[in-house]
């Protein structure tokens, strides 16, 4: 809505629309003759002395008009309005320092006019009276107690909300426009409250959408309902023709709560949906047959002391993620971009190409590269340490809106502590500042829909046998939070006793949340010779 609050400038005329300071808006802003501005998006008005002072127009003092402009009430046809509507309304036509007006009447308590808005043919507004004194636009028709009201933006949709009733149900307007709407709704919060359900036809924009579910708050839950139709508003609908959809809106209003919580009777698509399907495999066949695959909204953690090869494994399960055609991001804070290329393309030759390159060509290397990456499937950040957390969700979420990518390895999420300084964390204590960032992963896993592995540490345990000894990893083993284990879909464990010459390896699972399998899911062992590890055929769990 645009215009202005009348403060007694007997011959201030609008001028212009032009930009709020207070608000942003681009154009809810007017310039007056004698120099005043009133916002009609946040209500702030500019004295025309010159100040740039700005203050809400209800608590400004002054003059306000007193002789209240008089018209007849006519039928408005581009509206579809009858005469017995602006009749009932006393919704009048006349003229206001002779220029043609349409004239919206406010009534206080005792039935008596304290307020106009007068609305011209150029679309700009003038009022007088005071608001202030003012109930609800129509507020004065119905009595209360009754089992239905209806609440609209403004006095036209508020009329045509009434006319499509045929004027039998309760129906009020907020006389200030989005803005102001909770505010007015506080001052009738007796009266609104004593009806059974209270239902918002609020204009289907963004504001009016926004206002609808914040004015909803001010009731008990259940009271208020909010309905929701095809064009912008009322009265759109009813010079469309499509009245008949508008009552059937309000009759199907849905009651308001609070946007995530799930009424499960409206839940039967999510029941017949079919459960989550793999949308790629582990290298093992072992880890499939307890995991059933990788699914999209995973979170898995990947864990093991110190060297005994959990990055390998993450560096496996991404090189089996290549050749099923998909595509992968990496993000290495322990590791640079080297030496990580160095060892997927290792991977694919079956050579410790990171050691040793003396029986490797420079062609083989390109052809090699090229039959890894030959989709361009494969994307690495490239910053060695730690950096900021914020620049971890930044990447992220390019990897997956830009890029298009659907799993992303996240390798390691302690050397992530340091860089929640820019939250405001104090990052001496890992816990807290874990706690944070699995919260944070665990939401934008589910938001941006993406397989997200995280890799991290074991701590020390009590004992002459630790991690590095081929100790059994559990759950409390994870170093730093318990916000590790409890807010991953999978954990997942390596373990293998670096003193022992023969590389077997034990690919443990911690937590399932997809199928409660848990256990030792492959036995494997390291081939030194190739730099990988290969599933013992004859030795995976059974389950």
């Amino acid at each position: 809505m645009e215009g202005s609050i009348n403060r007694g400038q007997e011959d201030s005329e609008f001028i212009r629309h032009v930009p709020c300071k207070s608000c942003g808006s681009s154009d809810g802003n007017s310039i007056f003759s004698d120099g005043h501005e009133f916002c009609f998006v946040c209500n702030a008005y500019i004295h025309a002395s010159g100040s740039n002072s700005v203050s809400v127009c209800d608590n400004i003092p002054s003059r306000l008009e007193t002789i209240f402009t008089r018209g007849v009430c006519k039928s408005l046809p581009k509206r579809q309005l009858t005469l017995q509507t602006t009749s009932r309304w006393t919704y009048e036509v006349g003229r206001y320092k002779g220029e043609v007006t349409q004239i919206a009447n406010y009534y206080n308590s005792k039935r008596e006019v304290v307020f106009q808005k007068l609305r011209f043919t150029d679309k700009t507004f003038r009022t007088i009276g005071n608001i202030k004194e003012a109930l609800l636009y129509g507020e004065h028709l119905f009595k209360e107690g009754q089992k239905k009201i209806c609440i609209c933006e403004g006095e036209i949709d508020t009329m045509s909300l009434s006319q499509l009733f045929q004027h039998k149900y309760p129906v009020v307007g907020i006389p200030n426009g989005t803005a102001g709407a909770l505010k007015a709704l506080k001052k009738s919060f007796n009266y609104l409250d004593s009806f059974e359900e209270i239902i918002f036809l609020f204009d289907q924009d963004t504001a009016g959408i926004e206002a609808a579910n914040e004015c909803s708050e001010l009731f008990s839950y259940g009271k208020a309902k909010i309905a929701t139709f095809e064009l912008k508003d009322i009265n759109e609908m009813l010079v469309a023709g499509r009245g008949e959809e508008v009552i059937k809106a309000m009759w199907q209003a849905k009651p308001y709560r609070p946007v995530n919580i799930l009424n499960a009777q409206e839940g039967l698509d999510l029941v017949l949906a079919p459960p989550p399907v793999s949308i790629a495999d582990y290298p093992y066949e072992g880890l499939n047959k307890m995991t059933y695959g990788i699914r999209p909204k995973e979170l898995v953690v990947l864990t093991g002391g110190t060297g005994v090869g959990k990055s390998l494994l993450a560096k496996e399960i991404v090189y089996s993620i290549l050749k099923q055609d998909k595509k992968v991001g990496y993000i290495p804070l322990e590791e640079n971009a080297t030496f990580l290329m160095n060892r997927l393309i290792g991977i694919h030759l079956n050579k410790p190409i990171h050691l040793d390159r003396s029986n490797i060509t420079k062609e083989e290397l390109t052809k090699a590269h090229s039959e890894l990456f030959r989709n361009n499937n494969f994307f690495c950040y490239n910053n060695f340490g730690s950096v900021s957390a914020k620049e971890i969700y930044k990447q992220i979420r390019y990897y997956v809106k830009v890029l298009d990518i659907k799993f992303i390895v996240l390798d390691h999420i302690n050397l992530m502590v340091s860089g929640l300084t820019d939250f405001g964390v104090n990052t001496s204590d890992e816990r807290k500042a874990l706690d944070i960032i699995m919260t944070d992963l665990r939401t934008l896993t589910e938001e941006l829909e993406v397989s997200l592995f995280v890799l991290c540490h074991t701590k020390r345990i009590e004992g002459n046998k630790d991690h590095t000894d081929g100790a059994p990893v559990s759950l409390a083993h994870l170093r730093g939070s318990g916000s590790l284990a409890q807010l991953a879909d999978l954990c997942v464990s390596i373990e293998r006793s670096l003193s022992e010459k023969d590389g077997l390896i034990q690919i443990r699972i911690l937590k399932n949340r997809f199928s409660g399998n848990t256990g030792v899911a492959v036995q494997a062992r390291y081939d030194k010779t190739k730099g990988r590890i290969f599933e013992n055929d004859s030795a995976t769990n059974s389950f």
